[in-house]
């Protein structure tokens, strides 16, 4: 059995900063996801813990924790964060912003259930605003 929770930190916040959680935490990549004609770029904490009980019978639990999102009106390809400069920029690519001191940051979109089930806590969140 596999099973999704949902922390209950879900914030929406700039660009900048889901970069800066993402650096911090040294994540390899971030997330587009989209319902319905709402998208957003989504970072994320996981923690997965499983077991095995003696009927051989097992849970997988996965725990999303420390969400945070930024809305956007397409997907590209990554973002290119300079945190000496100050600079954040949500591109398909150009050359002038892999340097040295930029962290790149892949943007990946592909269905998933846990992706699945984060998407429907940000835009559930959304809505209630």
């Amino acid at each position: 059995m596999f099973e999704v929770e949902i922390d209950g930190f879900v914030k929406k916040v700039p660009l900048k900063q889901l970069a800066q959680m993402a650096f911090s935490y040294s994540l390899k990549q971030v997330f587009f996801v989209k319902k319905g004609k709402k998208k957003a770029l989504v970072a994320f904490l996981l923690n997965t813990s499983g077991r095995i009980f003696p009927n051989r019978d097992y849970v997988l639990k996965t725990l999303a924790t420390e969400i945070l999102f930024t809305e956007v009106r397409s997907c590209r390809k990554m973002i290119a964060y300079n945190h000496l400069k100050g600079t954040c920029h949500y591109t398909n690519y150009d050359e002038k912003l892999i340097k040295p001191d930029a962290y790149i940051l892949p943007v990946m979109d592909f269905p998933s259930k846990i992706l699945d089930e984060i998407t429907n806590t940000i835009f559930k969140e959304e809505d209630k605003k």
